[in-house]
């Protein structure tokens, strides 16, 4: 019986990462955020028939999956192998030489190209701006609606948002689709042949280029315009007002505020959030002004029997008003931190004196969530899928929002 899947690096010829804690944050966000990607990495690289798929390990050759194959009618695995229900082994080496996310996903990229599938989230959602209203000096709020059905119990559900604008929906609105055109099929397939060949920063520099001019923004709320309509088309969506260094307004922050009634405007893709494991346990909730609209949806709905312990980070103390003391439920604790410090031995500082943390959801600044995340880890020994604190932002000369 086949215990493995055939691979181009052996064993004994891995290298083990010098940096453990850089690696599981790869794994527990690759696993957490790109399961389809990780299945599309099994099924283009030798094992066809995968069902599902895990990242287990990282070298510096490559990396390890856990597969589990579809059984066939005699109960063995297309590929020939009994007891298809255990996951088994299956190597994959890398084709760039760059940093551990970049090239996990590209693998990604390359397995969806050759099977002409769309990357994970890509779909094409037109709004009309009904209008916006400022909720603290730098929060504002657009008011959308959408010819779409609207998630209503999606904390955390974003869209990635064109800056542009224009005069009138579409005649013809365009379906999801489930595979590349074979335009769309070629144009990957030469940009992956491209990209395995620049540098480094090169590749970068071309990838932060298709996303230039798009942001994500998160969804406060959705409701039905009326109570015999279909669906919920409302859509509330907050947007924080980000300045560059010299005090300039964002490329994002100049499109929001812009925008007027009667405005349309699209999104090329969706995120949506996981805070499944808020459900029971002594939860904490982090998050930044970029990361507040979704603090504040999961305290207005919040089913844990057991009261949150929340923090609000804002740079300006006036945007703290954003998540009121009225928003919380009843005995949650509330600690406002002011992003002018350190806020990561801030936030550490608090936790230290927390008797027990079950869960945690939270984003904000990478580096910052970066300490967070691995403190969790190492002193309280949470991990996956219950220490979710991610990075939305990085902190640099410019703002890029």
């Amino acid at each position: 019986m086949k215990t493995a899947f055939q691979t181009d690096t052996p064993a004994s010829a891995r290298t083990p990462l010098a940096d453990q804690d850089h690696k599981l944050d790869i794994l527990e966000h690759i696993n957490d955020e790109h399961p389809e990607e990780v299945l599309a990495i099994a099924q283009a690289y030798g094992a066809a028939d995968a069902r599902s798929a895990r990242l287990e390990d990282i070298f510096q050759e490559g990396c390890l999956l856990a597969v589990t194959c579809a059984e066939t009618a005699n109960g063995s695995s297309a590929n020939g192998a009994a007891d298809s229900a255990a996951a088994r082994p299956l190597f994959v080496p890398f084709a760039l030489k760059g940093d551990l996310e970049e090239n996990v996903l590209y693998l990604a990229y390359e397995a969806l190209a050759r099977q002409g599938k769309p990357l994970s989230g890509q779909h094409k959602q037109f709004f009309s701006v009904l209008g916006s209203e400022m909720l603290t000096p730098h929060m504002l709020r657009l008011h959308l609606q959408s010819t779409m059905p609207l998630p209503e119990d999606a904390p955390g559900h974003a869209w990635f948002f064109s800056l542009k604008t224009l005069e009138r929906l579409p005649a013809k609105l365009p379906a999801a689709r489930q595979r590349m055109s074979l335009i769309g099929q070629w144009f990957s397939r030469l940009l992956l042949w491209w990209l395995k060949r620049a540098s480094p920063a090169r590749r970068e520099q071309v990838m932060l280029s298709f996303t230039k001019d798009q942001r994500y923004y998160t969804l406060r709320r959705a409701r039905k315009s009326s109570a015999d309509a279909p669906f919920a088309d409302l859509a509330e969506v907050d947007v924080f007002l980000h300045r560059s260094a010299d005090g300039a307004p964002t490329p994002g922050s100049r499109w929001a505020s812009a925008l007027r009634a009667g405005d349309v405007i699209f999104s090329q893709a969706q995120y949506h959030e996981h805070t499944e494991h808020l459900a029971q346990g002594q939860c904490v909730l982090i998050g930044d002004e970029t990361a507040l609209p979704t603090v504040a949806a999961l305290l207005e709905d919040w089913r844990n029997p057991q009261p949150p312990v929340v923090f609000c980070i804002t740079a300006d103390a006036l945007d703290q008003p954003y998540l009121a003391d009225a928003s919380l439920p009843a005995g949650a604790r509330l600690h406002r931190i002011s992003a002018s410090g350190d806020v990561a031995a801030a936030v550490i500082a608090e936790l230290e004196r927390l008797s027990a943390i079950d869960a945690v959801w939270g984003a904000l600044e990478n580096s910052d969530a970066k300490a967070i995340r691995q403190h969790l880890r190492h002193a309280r020994g949470l991990a996956g899928s219950r220490n979710r604190v991610k990075g939305y932002w990085r902190r640099s000369g410019n703002a890029t929002g």
